[in-house]
């Protein structure tokens, strides 16, 4: 019967719990086999012994009393539930079950004996021989297949069949088995002592299949955890693979980005060696260079790319050399250009950027090289526009002075003669005044031509403003310089000019003074021109004045004459309708008092703005009571703040009424300084003053565009400019603004000049104010 049990079997019972319950692993692999092994036949054994006490208690029923054949049935049933028990917690795999296995089994297997032994005690002295012998059987037959039960547990075995038998050794000695003398107590030792030998054998056979097991398990063990490292190893080489393969992806993606941007952006990009050799190169850089990649390569960069200056057209400092001098980046200059085939430049920037090592030295250089072709032309026209005028486009008053300045210094250093030139033209304004902005625009575009013929090419000829021009004669002679400024003013004065069917006459008031090596300041010149040029004017117009010593207490005295004779001229326009309203006097500068050459536009209007209210103080000229004296503005005046300082403490100190000044303002010349003009209006009328919005045209808008600047009279623009139109519609659109204009309690002049049919004219179209016949009065 103990060899029933094979190795297989065994491996199979130990690595097989009951599929109802985990397993649990105790760390004791003998433990575990003797428990599977004997939790693998529990169930059988415990039938057995069921089994056999059912059919000794039927042998033992008719000679045994009841009440002592129910304590023995029920110690063997609490060693059956106790041995179920047991199979039961080792099936559930419990690990303290299994670990301490020997120790539970052989407990139950000695109560199990106990309890035969006790009950051979209680119920044989009083059987018959037959029940003894078959009692001494069954006892015998269960220690045999206890054997294989409990055959790894020899000790446990040995003890309980001990423990089993002692009952019935002790009982046959007091009966009749003893009566054949000693023969049947030497079969029974004999039979015992085979029984315990054969228990022995089958004992060290069942360990030394456990210990077999045990090594195969725990060589399958290592075997398993030996594959598992192994395909941890082999999942993690292949994740490793994986990885590489996506990395080895995304570097080839990452490549092929930057080939596509290293050839498609629109700078010439370079790669350099140390020895300044071309190693790579993108599309753009061959396109720029003429030359395609091949011929690009280890080639040296200057002479794939020849870069000079711009100015002199010499060759540009080598950058390689200054890298790799430095160990640092190279800006090339503002003025670099590319000499390509034939005469054909390419204006360009380049930037070399050095990869430095670890030891400090240079690996590689990096080159971009932009086309900044735009840029240059770009820059080129805002720097013009910076420095010339736009509708002459004669330089400005800014590159005028810097050029002035710098003359200045080489007068004194190198003692050489020069001269400055101030022209302003006369009756300027009345050509605005007849047939407005647009043929003043156009008389100055044709001076500016005419007079540009008669310039040398090494002098500068500028516009200052206005109607103000100014020269200078390098290298020049008083007399030569006289004899320049004459046939300047000869060009001015033969000029023929017609606008519209108009003709128009202008002359030209020329001041001179000499720059010399004289220590005197910019402004000091620029005074002594101006005063020459004021005086040219008071001498009759049309004249040149070269300043002498003398000139500039004649100034003061002109003007001081000026101011007390109230030596102003003045357009009146009188009102068209009845009423109490007194006329608009417009002030025209008379001998230079106003508006003067040479002068920023606020010292002109602050000097026009001193002889008017001297005018006013005196009651000079034609002046009547409730008139209105109207002195013309530049917007440059108006934008700056100082100038409104200077006329609210002028008026403060001069004690003239505020209501009879009006400003003038041209409107074309503020449409881009709105803000500022809205402000000087307000803070002046909030002093009494009134203000003229000269050159206004009607519009199919009306006057909304107004209400930004409250003004209190419009000026119209001559009705000339209107041709552009059917004469009845704008003859309409005036008698709409005037209509607007009431309703904002604003006034309209007209600067038309004509006759008393004209007049009437006028007044039937709702304008409120016309130019009286008698167009100036002194």
């Amino acid at each position: 019967m103990a060899d029933t049990i094979t190795l297989s079997e065994l491996s199979g019972q130990a690595a097989a719990p009951d599929p109802g319950y985990p397993a649990a692993p105790t760390g004791d692999p003998e433990a575990e086999l003797l428990s599977g092994q004997s939790a693998a036949l529990l169930p059988a054994w415990v039938v057995i012994l069921a089994l056999a006490a059912l059919a000794l208690d039927a042998l033992l029923a008719p000679h045994i009393p009841g009440w002592r054949l129910m304590p023995w049935s029920g110690l063997l049933a609490l060693d059956g539930a106790l041995l179920l028990l047991l199979h039961h917690w080792q099936r559930r795999g419990l690990p303290r079950v299994i670990r301490h296995w020997p120790t539970l089994f052989a407990g139950v297997h000695w109560l199990t004996a106990l309890g035969w032994g006790l009950g051979g005690l209680l119920l044989l002295p009083e059987a018959p021989a037959h029940v003894a012998m078959a009692w001494l059987g069954t006892v015998l037959g269960l220690n045999a297949i206890a054997i294989t039960v409990t055959a790894p547990l020899f000790t446990a075995w040995l003890l309980g069949t001990l423990i089993a038998l002692a009952p019935l050794a002790v009982w046959a000695r007091s009966t009749e088995l003893t009566t054949g003398g000693p023969l049947p107590l030497a079969c029974g030792a004999l039979l015992l002592l085979s029984l315990t030998l054969f228990a022995w054998r089958h004992h060290s056979r069942q360990r030394d299949l456990i210990r077999e097991l045990v090594s195969t398990e725990r060589m399958r063990d290592l075997l398993t955890e030996r594959q598992e490292l192994q395909q941890t190893e082999l999942r993690r080489l292949r994740l490793s693979r994986r990885e590489a393969q996506h990395a080895r992806k995304e570097l080839q993606a990452r490549l092929e980005r930057l080939e596509t941007i290293f050839q498609s952006v629109d700078e010439a990009l370079l790669l350099l060696d140390p020895r300044g050799r071309i190693l790579d190169a993108n599309g753009t850089a061959c396109v720029m260079s003429g030359l395609s990649l091949e011929q690009l390569l280890q080639r040296p960069l200057q002479q794939a790319f020849r870069l000079q200056d711009e100015g002199q057209g010499l060759p540009l400092p080598d950058p390689v050399a200054i890298c790799l001098k430095e160990k640092g980046s190279v800006d090339g200059p503002e003025d670099a250009i590319l000499k390509l085939d034939g005469e054909r430049t390419l204006p360009v920037e380049y930037h070399l950027t050095p990869r430095i090592g670890q030891d400090g030295e240079v690996l590689d250089m990096v080159m971009v090289l932009r086309d900044v072709t735009e840029r240059r032309r770009q820059a080129r026209r805002l720097s013009w526009h910076a420095t010339h005028d736009p509708l002459t486009g004669l330089i400005n008053r800014r590159e005028f002075e810097r050029r002035l300045g710098k003359l200045v210094r080489h007068a004194e250093l190198h003692g050489t003669v020069h001269a400055l030139c101030y022209l302003d033209l006369d009756h300027f304004k009345e050509v605005n005044d007849r047939s407005g902005h647009e043929a003043g625009d156009e008389l100055l575009r044709g001076l500016t031509r005419a007079l540009q013929g008669r310039i040398r090419a090494t002098d500068t000829f500028a516009r200052l403003g206005g109607d103000e021009f100014g020269i200078l004669f390098y290298n020049c002679t008083p007399e030569k310089a006289l004899q320049l400024a004459q046939g300047l003013r000869r060009t001015v004065e033969e000029y023929d000019f017609r606008w519209q069917g108009v003709e128009h006459r202008t002359g030209a008031s020329i001041g001179l003074t000499l720059i010399d090596q004289r220590r005197r300041p910019m402004a000091e010149l620029m005074r002594e021109a101006d005063r020459a040029c004021y005086l040219a004017k008071h001498a009759g117009r049309n004249r040149v004045h070269l300043f002498q010593a003398g000139d500039e207490a004649t100034t003061g005295t002109v003007q001081e004459e000026t101011a007390q004779d109230g030596a102003l001229q003045l357009r009146r326009f009188s009102p068209l309708h009845p009423g109490d309203r007194g006329a608009v006097c417009e002030v025209v500068p008379a001998g230079g008092a106003g508006t003067r050459a040479g002068q920023p536009a606020d010292e002109s209007d602050r000097r026009l703005f001193r002889s008017a209210l001297a005018a006013l103080g005196s009651g000079a000229g034609s002046l009547r009571e409730g008139d209105y004296v109207a002195i013309p503005l530049r917007a440059e005046s108006i934008c700056d703040p100082a100038f409104l300082r200077f006329v609210t403490d002028t008026l403060d100190q001069s004690g003239v009424d505020p209501g009879q000044i009006c400003f003038e303002l041209d409107h074309a010349r503020l449409i881009n300084h709105m803000a500022r003009a809205r402000s000087f209006i307000i803070a002046l009328k909030a002093r009494g003053c009134r203000f003229i919005l000269d050159g206004y045209r009607p519009h199919p808008d009306g006057i909304e565009s107004l209400d930004l600047l409250p003004v209190d009279f419009l000026k119209l623009a001559p009705m000339a400019e209107g041709q552009g139109m059917d004469p009845e519609e704008h003859y309409r659109l005036i008698r709409e603004l005037s209509r607007q204009g009431h309703c904002r309690g604003i006034l309209t002049i007209s600067g038309e000049q004509g006759d008393d049919r004209l007049r009437d004219a006028l007044r039937r179209m709702g304008i409120d104010y016309g130019l009286e016949p008698e167009a100036a009065s002194g």
